[in-house]
C-alpha cells in the first residue's frame, strides 16, 4: 500500500548550506524563500547579508524564489559566499537586523530549522 500524503500535511526538504570553514544542514518547505535560508545562515556563521551569495551548481541564486523555483531537492547542497563580520561593523549589523524585519513581517520563521549543529571537517 502507498503512502499517501494528508491535505493538511507539510513536506519538508534537508538542504545543507556550506562555506570555506562549516556546513549546517537545515529542514525547509519547498516554498520557502531562500533569502530565509540565508538570513539563519548568515546569522549563525556571522556574516552580513547584504553582502554574501547563495551558489547553487555553480550559479547565483535569486533569494526572492524558493528552493523548489530553484530545483533544488532532497539531500541539495548550496554554498555561501561573503566575508564575515567584523566586531563593530555597523553595515553588516544592519543588514541582519533588516533581514531579521523581513523575516517577522512574512512569519515564516517556522519555515528554516537547523537540523545540525555543525559538521567538522569541512573540506
Amino acid at each position: 500500500m502507498e503512502d499517501i500524503q494528508q491535505p493538511n500535511e507539510v513536506t519538508y526538504i534537508d538542504i545543507t548550506v556550506e562555506d570555506e570553514d562549516d556546513k549546517i544542514l537545515y529542514m525547509i518547505k519547498p516554498t520557502t524563500k531562500l533569502k530565509h535560508l540565508m538570513a539563519a545562515f548568515c546569522r549563525r556563521r556571522n556574516k552580513a547579508v547584504s553582502r554574501c551569495q547563495l551558489w547553487f551548481e555553480g550559479k547565483v541564486v535569486d533569494l526572492k524564489t524558493s528552493s523548489a523555483a530553484v530545483g533544488i531537492k532532497e539531500g541539495g547542497e548550496l554554498w555561501c559566499e561573503g566575508p564575515y563580520v567584523a566586531d563593530g561593523d555597523e553595515d553588516g549589523e544592519m543588514a541582519d537586523e533588516e533581514a531579521e524585519q523581513d523575516e517577522d513581517e512574512e512569519e515564516e520563521d517556522d519555515d528554516v530549522n537547523e537540523i545540525t549543529e555543525r559538521f567538522s571537517g569541512v573540506m
